[in-house]
C-alpha cells in the first residue's frame, strides 16, 4: 500500500510539472499579434454601421464554409470573396463556434436563401460578400485535433506568436 502511494505521489508531481511547463511555454508565446473584438462591440458595429456582417464557420461538410450568425439574415449560407479569413487562418480556427466580423459589400443578393436547395442555379453563383476587412470575435477557439502539435492552454482574446510560428495565422502581405 505504501509503495502504491509513493508511485501515485511521483505521478502527481510529474503531471503537475508537465502542467506548469505547458503554462510557462504557452505564456512565453502568448504575445498578441492580432487582437480579437468583443462580441458586444461587434454587435454594436453591426447594428450601427452599414457594410458589416457577422459570420461563423459552418459545421457542415458540404455547402458553403460560412453562415451569417447575426441580423435579419441569420442562418443564411454565404460565400466570401476578397480578403477572407481563409487567406490567413488554418483549419485550427475553423471551429463552428468561431465568429468573424466582416466589413465589405454584398454581391448576388438575389441568391440569399436559408435553404440553398431552393435555388436551381445556387452552385454557380451563391450569395456572396466581398470582404475588405475582418476581425475575429472573442472568444477565439482553436482545435488541434488534426495537427502534429497541440496546446493545452491558449489565448481566447487574440491570435499570438504561437499561431504565427505554426502558420495557423498568416499576416497578409508577408
Amino acid at each position: 500500500m505504501l509503495k502504491r502511494m509513493k508511485y501515485i505521489g511521483i505521478l502527481a508531481c510529474l503531471m503537475g510539472g508537465i502542467f506548469l511547463f505547458s503554462i510557462f511555454y504557452n505564456k512565453s508565446h502568448s504575445v498578441s499579434v492580432r487582437d480579437g473584438i468583443k462580441r458586444e462591440d461587434a454587435l454594436e458595429k453591426l447594428t450601427k454601421n452599414e457594410g458589416y456582417f457577422m459570420v461563423r464557420f459552418s459545421d457542415y461538410n458540404t455547402g458553403l464554409m460560412y453562415i451569417i450568425s447575426e441580423g435579419t439574415d441569420s442562418g443564411v449560407e454565404v460565400e466570401l470573396e476578397g480578403n477572407t479569413p481563409l487567406h490567413s487562418l488554418s483549419n485550427v480556427f475553423r471551429d463552428s463556434r468561431n465568429e468573424v466580423l466582416i466589413y465589405g459589400y454584398e454581391k448576388n443578393i438575389e441568391k440569399k436563401a436559408i435553404d440553398p436547395t431552393l435555388l436551381e442555379d445556387f452552385p454557380n453563383e451563391p450569395y456572396t460578400i466581398v470582404v475588405e476587412e475582418w476581425e475575429m470575435i472573442t472568444p477565439i477557439y482553436r482545435d488541434y485535433t488534426y495537427t502534429s502539435y497541440s496546446r493545452m492552454i491558449y489565448p481566447k482574446g487574440y491570435l499570438d506568436e504561437y499561431d504565427l510560428e505554426h502558420e495557423d495565422y498568416k499576416i497578409q502581405g508577408q
